[in-house]
């Protein structure tokens, strides 16, 4: 019985481990390549900057500008 706080903890510890990993970590796990010139489309979908079929769309467009100038990548026209 004094080991079952340890191992409830572990467990715990191990679900918030498993449960917090990055979606581009995870991206580019699945992908697995080794060019680091290539766009992974699964990043874009994170972001909304594709739709579900890889599409680029007029809100996707404007998502992007807002996303690039929300942290000042570029200045706003």
């Amino acid at each position: 019985m004094k080991q079952l706080p340890v191992i409830l903890l572990a467990l715990v510890l191990l679900v918030v481990k498993c449960r917090s990993e990055k979606p581009e970590f995870k991206c580019k796990r699945d992908f697995k390549t080794d060019d680091k010139n290539c766009f992974l489309p699964c990043i874009f979908k994170i972001y909304h900057f594709i739709d579900n079929k890889y599409r680029i769309e007029r809100k996707n467009i404007e998502n992007f500008k807002k996303f690039l100038t929300d942290y000042n990548t570029v200045k706003p026209d």
